[in-house]
């Protein structure tokens, strides 16, 4: 490929982490930031994607644990997110870091690291709650082999029409929270998908506030689509990162019913992990079709409407 030359973007990382990836990035495409946020751009111009339905055959979707495959990664980290009020399940689970809290707008927030009402398998919960319109958020480190598929999940008010919730990792969601995707399907412990009601406990007693019907959509953005919302996030130097990017400026597109991913994909990693994390060395992890429940459906992804969209500044709850 031609020469390319050198250029700097003026930007301000407040993540030393962003710019190390930025840096393997660049040397691994062998291109400038410049060049690679003009392919990424030109690539999904505002992050409106979909695909034309192909003729995948899902008849052998219902497979068992016993089909898991088993194969050799080397261990890295990575994050996932949460947002909105009451409880969600941590992607990563028993393979997190202590978790890590902020709020947009509002006053406070309040986070419970466990709930009154919790999982029959074990699952990492947290429930959180705002004062004052604030919009709560968890982030969680942890230590993973996979990525083959981004998972966002968002929580709509069918009575309201409003997204209230949502959870975004590069994992599913059982990952690290008993590795059975049969068992967890979805991060939203509090949806029951027999009734499609949500339920908000007050976590302080486990007492019903509320109940409304609700459902939940899937979205899996393309790994390119991903990074450019890195790259949009540093850009816009608000201190907003790719969760709060989905979730503020996104939205599903009811109109574009995708395929549910068919790739194995992580689901756990063995016993010997965090040995073999602290020694660099590469450790077995399971891979599993993640099967599709009858409630959930794969979307494409769409901006909002400019009078939509809300970017607000952050402050982290130390």
């Amino acid at each position: 490929m031609p020469e390319l030359q050198p250029f700097s973007l003026n930007i301000q990382y407040d993540d030393e982490k962003r710019q190390e990836f930025y840096a393997q990035l660049q040397r691994e495409l062998n291109y400038t930031f410049k060049d690679i946020y003009a392919k990424l751009d030109e690539a999904f111009g505002l992050l409106n994607y979909s695909f034309a339905p192909d003729d995948i055959d899902l008849s052998d979707a219902e497979v068992t644990l016993a089909d898991a495959s088993v194969t050799t990664s080397k261990l890295k980290t990575s994050y996932g997110q949460l947002s909105g009020t009451t409880q969600g399940t941590i992607t990563g689970g028993q393979y997190c870091f202590l978790p890590q809290f902020k709020r947009v707008g509002g006053t406070s927030i309040t986070a419970y690291r466990a709930s009154a009402h919790v999982n029959t398998s074990y699952a990492t919960t947290v429930a959180m709650a705002q004062v004052g319109g604030a919009t709560p958020w968890c982030l969680t480190r942890y230590v993973t082999s996979s990525g083959e598929v981004f998972w966002v999940y968002y929580l709509k008010r069918l009575d309201t029409g409003k997204i209230i919730k949502m959870s975004a990792a590069p994992d599913h969601p059982c990952f690290g929270n008993g590795n059975n995707p049969y068992q967890l399907t979805q991060p939203f412990p509090d949806y029951d998908p027999k009734t499609g009601l949500y339920t908000m406990y007050d976590y302080r007693d486990g007492s019903v506030k509320e109940q409304f019907p609700a459902k939940i959509l899937v979205v899996n953005p393309p790994k390119l689509a991903i990074a450019k919302l890195e790259l949009d996030a540093i850009k816009e130097g608000k201190g907003r990162d790719r969760g709060q990017i989905l979730f503020e400026d996104y939205e599903p597109d009811e109109t574009k019913a995708l395929n549910w991913p068919k790739e194995r994909v992580t689901v756990g990693l063995t016993n010997d992990w965090s040995d073999k994390w602290i020694n660099g060395e590469p450790t077995e992890t399971i891979k599993e079709k993640i099967p599709q429940p009858d409630y959930l459906k794969a979307y494409g992804l769409k901006r909002k409407k400019p009078k939509e969209v809300k970017s607000n500044e952050t402050k982290r709850i130390r």
